[in-house]
């Protein structure tokens, strides 16, 4: 970025050179003592800079861009040398590696040794001024916070100070009311009278009525990420075991300003920001366990801890545990006019006002302003219902949780659902997307809240969220979701899958949308059938292309996305709908075919059984449910599809293979038969080409048939269930037939065979079966899985501020990330000779050899399209 900025014709015009000169000294310096693999991926990246300069330096004319003086004095002989070098090689990897990441370009860069690095000199350094002058500067500097910073009580006078300027005055600040108390802060530093203020909670007690302390703390205008650096974990833990009192009065002063702002008719009220930011900073630390915890616990139900008992808030008697008056303040915040949506507009009925985004409900007007404040509210709910990742049972009763689940209303759910739904991540133009503001933060933000609200089974406690869901029945109102959620979705193929790579943004919260979908899948019918009745290929589309990705990229999607599609198989219009011709575009690796989307689903399916992953295996029984509660509707078959599934017959059948595993590889057999059988039952002649490739493997089926012996590999279960009535009754009579026609037709193609054999049925083939439906697991398995991946997901995208510490953590395993750097081989390199005038470069053009460089926000190139 320095070279960039400097190393340009207008930049060495305008200023000295000799900084541009030991920028270059110091990058050669760095890659002669040792090879520093970023520094060298950066100079690969800009290598249309650096091939600028190496014109410049050879050129002989004065007729250039660059000024005289810089060319005669450029000395870049190591670097063209190291570049030319280990071109060849580098050029190579990523030609053939284009979606390399960082961390894989890193590590390939790291394996290369230069053989023949020349002898380095001894090191050398450069002084910059005198010490005289440095100690001048430190003394000045010195008086300079000192004077700044002494205001309680002034100690120096401004007009008698000769050592240094005084001209800038310290900021004026407004008196600001602290929950009715008139406060006015000294000049100086927000931040520092906020550290000071807690300061003095850490060093002892402080009475309850102290202003100079408690005013400080809510007048200061902080931001979420101030508060987290002010007020570290080691200044709570310290707080709540040495000063538990002035612990348990903070966070009784921070309650007492959301309920003293949420009874007002204002449109905002500063001390209830720092409230709210500064609750969620304590909140998760104590719910962590430990004293902190039975702290918090008395607190909030008690209102009584540490001795201290607190009878009234805000003016009037605490007639309720505080902890109820807390969550009730946050989600009368969360619907207060004027400061979460607009107090009036034309034409607009108040219930619609109060909704935070179109959709559900209505349209509200327009009301980025707020979005700020919307964050604050919903980051301190989370951490309300945070108590369940720091516990091994995801779904142990925990009162907050339950006080914050309980509370809520239709419109906030409606207006949680409509942030998140109604986002657009594609942008009007090619680039567009990356604009960034703060809607995609409170989309965000809301999917959190609302996964940790729907985070336990429906039940008969009051959940108006879970109601608001279950309720849903109007067409719109589910062609809303269903189009909402092909929308989020299909962000991570379309933005692999566009005319110009890399235009369009990538969202990183996919894994929050799969598990809300399956929550509300999982909990309506309704909403199943309107998902399958609005364009349903297209999110088949999205989730199959997510879960191909996912087998390299291996970012946790894999498992809800099928299990999605399991639960959407149970529907007849699913199923149905998976007749529609396949004629988009996807940037896989599949095999071309043309045929329906029942053909890509079984290409993916096939595709990823025969990785034959580990963390695939325990996929394998929803795969074959998800085949064989479609196969009742499906019409035709295409021929590379056919053949794929009875390969999975031909490999997985083979004795070797099954002993090796058969209570892996058992249920495949088993399940591809079960398929086979029942696409061949219920349309025979749509699924001729199924029929066709059955008498092509002739052999596969007499060693299935091997199978069902006692000496078999299977077990007595699985041999009881291999049903072969439907394929020998084929083999006997329709493959007999076949050899007839081809006897009698010896220029016969591929499709007339198949249309003969649509027109061939065996009269002892069994009738077809009644449409039935097989779900894996149950509802527990299913939703204890789904309560995990929840706060995984939040945990993993909670960050900035970072909202819970992995230390803490007992309902996840918290692995980190394999070291992608550590080489595994050495690539030897020979540096070319540096005689600049005897070995000059062919000009190499970056945009032709290094184009596919993987840069940090660039998006991996669009693969070929299948």
């Amino acid at each position: 970025y320095m070279g960039k900025r400097s190393l340009t014709p207008s930049a060495l015009a305008s200023k000295s050179t000799e900084s541009a000169h030991k920028l270059l000294a110091i990058i050669t310096n760095l890659m002669q003592h040792q090879v520093c693999v970023y520094l060298l991926l950066a100079m690969l990246r800009e290598r249309d800079m650096l091939d600028r300069l190496f014109a410049a330096h050879d050129s002989k004319s004065d007729n250039n861009d660059f000024p005289a003086q810089f060319r005669q004095q450029l000395k870049i002989g190591y670097l063209r040398s190291l570049l030319r070098s280990v071109a060849p090689t580098t050029e190579d990897f990523f030609v053939k590696h284009p979606r390399a990441s960082e961390d894989e370009s890193v590590a390939f860069l790291s394996r290369i040794k230069i053989v023949n690095m020349p002898q380095m000199s001894g090191p050398s350094y450069w002084q910059v001024g005198t010490l005289p002058d440095t100690r001048k500067r430190i003394t000045k500097w010195s008086w300079s916070t000192i004077f700044f910073h002494n205001v309680s009580p002034q100690l120096i006078g401004t007009r008698f100070i000769k050592l240094f300027p005084t001209g800038i005055s310290a900021p004026a600040t407004t008196p600001s009311t602290s929950a009715g108390v008139l406060v006015t802060l000294k000049p100086g530093d927000h931040r520092l009278h906020f550290r000071n203020a807690l300061q003095e909670l850490l060093l002892g007690p402080v009475a309850l009525d102290n202003v100079d302390v408690w005013g400080v703390l809510f007048v200061a205008p902080l931001t979420t990420q101030e508060v987290y650096d002010l007020i570290t974990v080691q200044d709570v833990e310290k707080m709540t075991t040495s000063q538990p009192q002035n612990w348990a009065v903070l966070f009784f002063k921070c309650t007492q300003q959301l309920v003293v702002f949420s009874k007002s008719d204002k449109d905002s009220y500063p001390p209830a920001i720092n409230a709210l930011n500064i609750l969620t900073r304590l909140l998760p630390l104590a719910l962590e366990g430990g004293p902190a915890t039975a702290l918090l616990e008395s607190l909030l139900w008690d209102n009584v801890a540490a001795g201290t008992s607190f009878a009234e808030i805000a003016g009037g008697p605490l007639t309720q545990p505080l902890g109820e008056a807390l969550v009730a303040a946050l989600w009368a915040l969360a619907a207060h006019p004027g400061f979460t949506y607009a107090r009036s507009a034309a034409g607009t009925p108040p219930s619609v006002l109060k909704l935070w985004a179109a959709g559900l409900g209505g349209t509200p007007p327009e009301s980025s302003a707020m979005h700020g404040n919307r964050i604050a509210i919903l980051r301190c709910i989370l951490c309300c219902l945070m108590s369940t990742v720091y516990q091994t049972d995801p779904f142990k009763s925990d009162r907050l949780a339950e006080v914050a689940r309980a509370g809520g209303s239709e419109t906030l759910c409606y207006s949680l659902l409509n942030t998140i739904l109604s986002y657009q991540p594609a942008g009007i133009l090619p680039f567009t997307s990356y604009w960034t503001d703060s809607t995609e933060e409170l989309m965000e933000h809301a999917s959190f809240v609302l996964l940790a609200l729907l985070d336990y089974p429906p039940s008969n406690k009051p959940n108006p969220f879970w109601e608001t869901i279950r309720a849903l029945k109007d067409k719109k109102d589910l062609a809303f979701v269903a189009s909402g959620f092909q929308t989020l979705l299909s962000n991570r193929l379309d933005s692999n899958n566009t005319y110009i790579p890399g235009s369009q943004k990538m969202l990183m919260c996919h894994a929050e949308f799969l598990i809300l979908l399956w929550k509300m899948l999982d909990a309506n019918p309704a909403i199943r059938s309107g998902v399958c009745e609005n364009d349903v290929c297209k999110l088949l589309r999205a989730l199959l292309y997510t879960i191909y990705e996912d087998t390299t990229e291996l970012s946790g999607v894999l498992n809800p996305a099928v299990l999605i599609i399991t639960l959407l198989s149970c529907e007849k219009e699913f199923g149905v709908a998976l007749n529609k011709p396949f004629t988009e575009k996807l940037p896989t690796q599949l095999p071309l075919f043309t045929g329906t989307h029942f053909d890509l689903l079984l290409l993916t399916i096939q595709y990823l059984i025969n990785l034959n992953h580990d963390w695939v295996k325990p996929l394998y029984a929803h795969f074959f449910a998800i085949l064989w509660n479609v196969s009742f509707y499906v019409t035709s078959i295409s021929s590379l599809s056919a053949a794929k599934l009875i390969s999975l017959l031909d490999v997985f059948s083979v004795p070797k293979v099954l002993q090796k595993a058969e209570d892996i590889n058992g249920p495949v057999v088993v399940g591809a038969l079960e398929v086979v059988n029942n696409l061949i039952c219920c349309n025979y002649a749509g699924n001729a080409p199924l029929v066709y490739l059955v008498i092509h493997s002739k052999t596969v089926f007499e060693r299935l048939n091997t199978l069902t012996s006692a000496d078999s590999p299977l077990s007595e279960e699985r041999r009881s269930a291999l049903q072969l009535t439907m394929v020998n009754s084929i083999l006997r009579y329709v493959a007999l037939k076949v050899e007839e026609f081809c006897s009698q037709n010896v220029h016969a193609s591929e499709s007339e065979i198949q249309a003969m054999v649509a027109d061939t049925r065996s009269s002892g083939m069994p009738p077809a079966l009644e449409p039935s439906v097989r779900r894996i697991g149950n509802d527990i398995e299913s939703r204890t899985r789904f309560s995990r991946w929840t706060w995984s997901s939040i945990f993993s995208h909670s960050h900035n501020p970072q909202l819970i510490r992995g230390d803490a953590v007992k309902l996840l395993a918290i692995v980190k990330k394999q070291d992608l750097t550590n080489p595994e081989a050495i690539i030897e390199v020979t540096l070319e000779p540096g005689d600049e005038e005897e070995n000059k470069p062919e000009p190499i053009s970056s945009a032709e050899r290094f184009s596919k460089i993987p840069a940090p926000l660039r998006p991996s190139p669009t693969k070929q399209h299948h």
